[in-house]
């Protein structure tokens, strides 16, 4: 009997050592399958937010195309004689109005100015007394925009944007400057192009404005003229260096002006509070 109850015992030994392993077995066997059930659901999860990151990649660069392409065909719609209200009606209510007084031949008159600001760019009308557009200026305020726009006197487009100094204007323009101080809204680099044409006498303007898109060509071009500059008259001496920016230099607004105000009217409005609008034309 008591053989039989060590070979019982050796027995029950044997088999709670294998209800042991059993028992390890089935907790790595648990341990195991939860930890790749959750891989799976992590890489599911990550797989989940990678496809819907794409999708709004996606989306907002077809959104951006679409603003892009409703822009520009707003701004072809941009011309001299236009009324105010049908550019409220393509552009939306101005950022920003602001007046300029002036008297010619003993004439007083008012000019309003608008600007229409979007993402990347500044539409800036001026209007006369009948609300009429008697000038308009079109500026690039983020890198990369491209705005193509139609320029009667090459019967062509121009890319602002893309197109250099010297591709918009080849011949035939005078140069003007104005330096007020550092870093002041009031600074600016024009090329002016009024040669008469049959049925097209507007002016044209290829500028650098303070609260355009600004890179270091710009700069290089914008500081080479200030030293070249005649104080008392604001224009610039033409210079080979000049010439040389005026080839990879990308002027950043570009305007149109009837004859009837192209000398009073310029790239930059004479406001003495432009300088604090700045910062809402640049954005």
């Amino acid at each position: 009997m008591q053989e039989d109850g060590v070979v019982l015992a050796g027995k029950n030994n044997i088999f709670m050592r294998l209800d042991s392993v059993m028992l390890e077995k089935y907790e790595r066997c648990k341990k195991l399958f939860f930890g790749r059930l959750a891989i799976k659901l992590v890489s599911e999860i990550v797989l989940a937010i990678f496809i819907a990151f794409a999708i709004l990649i996606v989306m907002n660069v077809r959104e951006n195309r679409a603003r892009i392409t409703n822009e520009n065909t707003m701004y072809r719609n941009v011309s001299i004689g236009v009324s105010e209200a049908y550019i409220d009606f393509l552009f939306g209510v101005p950022k920003v109005s602001i007046f300029e007084y002036y008297i010619f031949e003993d004439e007083s008159f008012r000019l309003k100015n608008n600007f229409y600001v979007r993402e990347d760019s500044v539409l800036r009308i001026v209007l006369n007394e009948q609300n009429k557009v008697v000038a308009y200026f079109v500026t690039i305020t983020g890198s990369g925009r491209v705005i193509p726009l139609y320029v009667p006197y090459q019967d062509e487009r121009i890319y602002l944007g893309r197109n250099t100094f010297s591709e918009i204007f080849s011949d035939q323009f005078s140069m003007g400057l104005n330096v007020a101080g550092a870093g002041s809204a009031y600074n600016y680099y024009a090329e002016i192009y009024n040669r008469a044409r049959a049925g097209n006498f507007n002016c044209f303007f290829a500028a650098i404005v303070s609260y355009g898109f600004f890179d270091t060509n710009t700069h290089n071009m914008f500081e080479e003229a200030f030293d070249l500059n005649d104080i008392w008259s604001g224009t610039v001496q033409m210079s080979d260096t000049i010439s040389e920016h005026r080839r990879r230099v990308i002027p950043n607004t570009f305007g149109v002006a009837s004859p009837m105000y192209s000398g009073i009217i310029g790239v930059v409005p004479i406001y003495d509070f432009f300088e604090n609008i700045v910062d809402i034309l640049a954005r």
